[in-house]
């Protein structure tokens, strides 16, 4: 992104200010984006703030979304942006997805894509928005860059038999630690440790699969190798 992106001056709500979102409001900052960052904890939302460099380009809001009265709030904050995107948990992308709905907001995650969320997704095509999840590092990059390869092998004329796509959890070797295939962790390990218990959906020469997340790491010498997990048959070519 350029320093004369089209893009600066826009105004992004932020919910959630969790491990994950410090570098992106440093990034979306650095070229001039606005950012309101929402979250419940007045000192972690200080925090934050206060080591982004461009603080004219940032401001907090107090927001609870377990509050009976959260909509309310909701209805408060949303009219003063032009995307949405949340960082919070999961379970609470909806809520924050209907407010989008409703105010004619764009809305982004970085999260899988959940049943609920995938049943909003006619509604904002309806009213040509955008929802995109899973747009981070894992989930997301990976499956761009996945694609990218794959794109790249058809073009060619070639033919896929079979694809891995491995991501995350692997630190440049100055920053591992002494245990050696180190796992350094950037977000919630609450996440980390739920995500790992995921059921494996995928497809191996020819054949659907599923793996119980509770064999995920079995047998042991799968925990330095591969960790198969989510639904990767969502993802046809």
């Amino acid at each position: 992104m350029s320093a004369s992106s089209p893009a600066k001056g826009k105004k992004v709500l932020l919910f959630g200010v969790g491990l994950s979102t410090p570098p992106m409001i440093h990034y979306l900052t650095s070229y001039g984006i606005n950012v309101i960052a929402c979250a419940r904890n007045p000192k972690k939302l200080d925090k934050v703030l206060n080591e982004v460099k461009n603080k004219e380009c940032v401001k907090s809001e107090l927001f609870d979304i377990s509050d009976p009265n959260y909509e309310k709030r909701l209805d408060e904050l949303c009219p003063n942006c032009d995307i949405m995107v949340s960082m919070m948990p999961p379970p609470c992308h909806p809520k924050i997805a209907a407010a989008a709905l409703k105010h004619g907001k764009h809305f982004f995650t970085s999260s899988y894509v959940s049943e609920t969320m995938e049943k909003l997704s006619p509604e904002f095509k309806k009213k040509g928005l955008l929802s995109i999840n899973e747009c981070g590092v894992d989930p997301g990059l990976d499956h761009m860059s996945a694609q990218k390869v794959i794109d790249e092998v058809h073009a060619a004329g070639g033919k896929i038999l079979g694809f891995f796509s491995v991501c995350g959890g692997l630190p440049a070797p100055e920053c591992n630690n002494p245990f050696g295939g180190g796992y350094k962790i950037s977000w919630t390990p609450y996440g980390v440790l739920s995500a790992g218990t995921n059921n494996a959906i995928f497809k191996f020469q020819g054949k659907k699969l599923t793996k119980p997340g509770t064999e995920i790491y079995d047998p042991p010498e799968w925990k330095h190798v591969i960790e198969v997990k989510g639904k990767a048959t969502t993802f046809e070519w």
